[in-house]
């Protein structure tokens, strides 16, 4: 599936829309990572694995740390869903990751800011279709328990 192209006015638009998220002076207990947050800008395709269409939802980062990542993107992501996440950095091996989304919020301009923390993940040499693991499609069912943070 394609994702639909977008206009420099839109980037333009989404980048300005981070900076004023950047610019906020957060309140007490709004940063719930345990881990440093580094300000990150870029375009994610992620995969929603809660719908057995397995739809592909274009993000865009906001800041990334090693227990998760916040972004901005249309879609309104539910708290509790699953996404795999495909990270290419340069000329690193490509990181599939297994997040939950934690919180989502409208912000302006059709736009909505989210989170997610990281479950799980893997380091594999092949496309993001290719590799989403059987079970993580079974731990975005809703009877399913989260386990804690496992890296392979």
């Amino acid at each position: 599936m394609l994702m639909p192209a977008i206009s420099n006015e839109q980037i333009d638009h989404i980048h300005m829309i981070l900076q004023q998220l950047d610019a906020q002076n957060p309140g007490p207990g709004a940063n719930r990572r345990t881990a440093k947050r580094l300000n990150v800008r870029m375009a994610l395709t992620v995969h929603l694995l809660s719908d057995h269409n397995s739809p592909i939802s274009q993000i865009y980062t906001r800041n990334v740390s090693t227990s998760g990542i916040g972004f901005v993107t249309k879609r309104v992501f539910k708290p509790k869903e699953y996404l795999a996440v495909s990270f290419q950095i340069g000329n690193h091996l490509p990181k599939l990751v297994l997040a939950r989304v934690t919180f989502c919020r409208y912000v302006k301009g059709a736009l909505h800011e989210s989170g997610a923390a990281f479950v799980e993940s893997i380091t594999e040499n092949t496309t993001l279709v290719d590799k989403i693991p059987p079970h993580w499609a079974q731990m975005a069912q809703p009877h399913f328990a989260i386990p804690a943070l496992a890296r392979k």
